[in-house]
């Protein structure tokens, strides 16, 4: 594979403009899939299957499921599914429901992934039952009823709610036991009333023992239900006794020896999504909402620091061991969160873990973070990677305005508009813009126009094509023969031999035999260094990566070099300018000037290898020379 730069030089200033890199592919065939051998077995169980067989539909569930001696299917699987389901298989019904809420394998339906559930309660699948008393109450900050404005209904829900949980917690089902016994501690209130504390940043409304209750506590039958849950191992039965035990609560007396019991259980937790939901809890934000003791652990009251520091051991614990949700909020907080030492380099390694593991936002936010440099070097290869798992998700019920997902879509017909780590390709732009535009996504309107606007008309009819015709986990393929295939990532294609535009940059000349500075990450794996405007080939002659710095050479002579200063002396507020070639092909090919003040004299963590600057940068200003008054460089961008 052969990865090529290009480098751009300017008239009036001795800087260039990098294009890099260019991809040079040898022919890659895919292999030529060969039928698999007969599986006997497989026949058999289809037989079986097709005669009514549950355990052999729910084997052909997990084959389809995981590609077990057949192509993975969640379609099919989902068609196995639901003949275990209609046979009166309850765990299949279950399973049904959780498929059609989340629309695996067959389109998102709500109302008829209710329907399942309430068919799985009433075949006695515990799991089914205590979901299902979720549609009419559960406990979070308090045990709540939904209900709605009319007393009678609110008494309708509660009854609901007692019928399916109490059935789900007489088969030991811990969570169920969990919040049965929390119910049966404080009673119930309205969710109107919780969502209204919540709001208001009131305490807890089902503390209140004066508070208004559409189920009536019952303590004497609480504590065995919840000790039940402990005892088996649910950590929020363990995490409400040790404080229960700790502080006390009307006729139960605090107790010392038991409160240090249930802390030690819940210390003693060692489940990833187990570890994750305790740092969750834990996990606060903001600290002026935050009062010591409003979190308790082994008997202390926490303050926001520690509560925050508790949290991120018990994250590490579940990153661990792999847990994509820990990995991802443990990379916010090394990325944002004050009282944390900020660690923009361990915030990415955990995005990335967690990305590679499917988690949705770390994908997005890995993604965004490649095409705009934010604690990363910029690197629109990568970008365009994981913006095409991004665009791949689906959409949800998130506000268009607000999608992750349409927001990766408009970012990838960017990419392709100003061949950003992929060939320019107005056609492929028009078609992310457009499947953005169609989204919901205004953003992507005027850009959807100003490509359009280039297009021929039998080059518009493409692009529509290709918009109306995509699929997420399709590859999104230009017509014309001449265009390689661009495929989402995983997908596996043929491709012929093509030169593929990765990144661009700009470069200056430091001294007159043609050596030229420019950043690290503009060349960086490049097999060829491309400079345009001298139609010639650098070389690389050493790389810092540590700095992202480069020093490549062309074979030219007698060229305008860029001075440094005498000394390094630089102050706050003085006056820089920027000098590069932002977005090549949109803006002017004679570079852009830009001015600005010195911010700041160091960077983020205090490092003072790095200044900060006000002078507005662009995709393509990286590695152009920041200048003083003088015309001297004093930095690189």
């Amino acid at each position: 594979m052969k990865k090529v730069s290009h480098l751009l030089i300017a008239v009036l200033l001795p800087a260039l403009l990098f294009s890099a890199c260019s991809q040079s592919q040898d022919p890659v065939t895919a292999p030529s899939a060969s039928p698999p051998p007969k599986d006997s077995a497989l026949d058999t169980l289809k037989k079986a299957a097709s005669a009514g067989d549950a355990k052999a539909q729910m084997d052909l569930v997990k084959r389809f499921d995981q590609g077990d001696g057949v192509p993975k299917n969640l379609t099919t699987a989902f068609e196995w599914l639901l003949k275990a389901a209609e046979g009166g298989n309850a765990a299949a019904m279950y399973e049904v429901a959780n498929r059609l809420a989340k629309g695996q394998g067959v389109q998102r339906d709500a109302e008829k992934a209710k329907l399942w559930w309430k068919k799985a309660a009433e075949a006695g699948n515990p799991e089914a039952q205590y979901y299902y008393s979720r549609f009419f109450g559960g406990t979070e900050r308090s045990t709540y009823i939904m209900g709605d404005d009319s007393v009678e209904q609110s008494k309708l829900d509660a009854q609901q709610y007692l019928l399916w949980i109490e059935k789900a917690a007489k088969q030991n089902h811990r969570a169920a036991q969990y919040s049965l016994g929390m119910t049966y501690l404080r009673g119930a209130v309205g969710i109107r009333e919780v969502l209204t504390a919540l709001v208001q940043g009131k305490d807890d409304p089902g503390s209140d023992p004066k508070g208004k209750k559409i189920i009536s506590p019952e303590p004497d039958k609480a504590i065995p239900l919840l000790k039940q849950s402990a005892d088996a191992g649910y950590w929020q039965a363990q995490w409400a006794l040790a404080i229960l035990y700790q502080t006390g609560l009307g006729k139960i007396k605090s107790d010392k020896e038991q409160s240090q019991r249930y802390w030690k259980l819940l210390a003693d937790q060692s489940d990833s999504e187990d570890s994750n939901s305790i740092g969750s809890l834990y996990h606060s934000t903001e600290a002026s909402k935050y009062k010591v003791g409003r979190n308790k652990y082994q008997g202390r009251d926490l303050s926001f620091e520690e509560t925050n520091k508790l949290a991120k051991d018990w994250f590490q614990k579940a990153a661990d061991k792999n847990n994509m949700n820990a990995l991802y909020t443990l990379g916010k907080m090394y990325r944002d969160e004050l009282g944390m030492l900020t660690d923009s380099q361990k915030a990415m390694e955990l995005f990335r873990r967690a990305a590679e593991l499917g988690h949705e936002n770390a994908i997005h936010d890995l993604a965004f973070a490649f095409l705009e440099g934010k604690g990363v070097v910029r690197d629109y290869t990568e970008a365009h990677k994981w913006l095409l798992k991004a665009a791949d998700l689906d959409p949800g019920t998130v506000m268009p305005a607000y999608s992750p997902v349409h927001k990766a879509r408009h970012a990838l017909g960017f990419l392709y508009e100003f061949g950003l780590g992929v060939n320019k390709d107005p056609v492929l732009a028009y078609a992310w813009y457009n499947l953005a535009t169609s989204g919901g996504f205004e953003k992507a309107r005027a850009t959807l126009m100003r490509v359009e606007r280039t297009l021929k008309p039998e080059e518009l009819s493409e692009a529509q094509t290709i918009s109306r015709e995509w699929r997420p986990g399709k590859p999104m393929i230009r017509a014309s023969a001449a265009n390689a295939p661009i495929a989402s990532v995983g997908s596996n294609i043929t491709t012929g031999s093509t030169i593929k535009f990765a990144s661009m940059g700009t470069g200056f000349y430091i001294s007159p035999n043609g050596n030229v500075l420019t950043n690290n990450h503009v060349i960086s794996g490049c097999k060829e260094i491309r400079v345009p405007v001298e139609n010639a080939v650098a070389k690389l002659v050493v790389a810092d990566q540590a700095n992202d710095l480069a020093l490549v050479k062309l074979d030219v002579t007698g060229k305008p070099s860029l001075p440094f200063p005498d000394s390094d002396t630089l102050k706050q507020g003085e006056d820089v300018f920027v000098f590069g070639f932002p977005l090549d092909g949109y803006l002017p090919s004679s570079g852009n000037i830009t001015p600005g003040i010195i911010s700041a004299l160091a960077g983020p963590g205090n490092n003072s290898s790095l200044l900060q600057i006000t002078a507005p940068v662009q995709p393509g200003n990286s590695g152009g020379p920041l200048l003083n008054k003088k015309g001297k460089v004093v930095g690189v961008v």
